[in-house]
């Protein structure tokens, strides 16, 4: 991978990752806000949108290009008191910076990169 431009090695990961790692959400206890270590996402080759995105992160990352998780709140709750400190998302998206800036969703398998 040394020889490819930044844009073709981060599509090559998410592609590599939407390839061999399925989409499931798995959000009971725990794991509805605790992602998955990415070896274990590798190993049982499924993973929710958290799980998915620290693995993409890491790959990334493996590869020389930063990249962090970003959580966001895509559905109203009613229930949440913004005066209150907590953690409200309900879904996980990657961001690569630079020039340009990448934002992965990396459970989105029809996306094109870039859009």
């Amino acid at each position: 991978m040394e020889k490819l431009s930044r844009e073709e090695k981060i599509r090559a990961i998410v592609q590599r990752v939407r390839d061999q790692i399925r989409y499931t959400g798995i959000e009971f206890s725990e794991a509805a806000i605790v992602p998955r270590k990415p070896a274990e996402v590798l190993e049982r080759k499924y993973g929710d949108c958290k799980d998915k995105s620290a693995l993409l992160v890491a790959a990334l990352r493996q590869a020389g290009i930063p990249a962090h998780v970003a959580l966001l709140n895509v559905t109203a709750r009613p229930d949440t008191d913004p005066e209150l400190p907590g953690l409200a998302f309900d879904h996980a998206i990657v961001h690569v910076p630079g020039e340009p800036a990448w934002w992965i969703d990396a459970t989105d398998d029809s996306s094109r990169l870039g859009d």
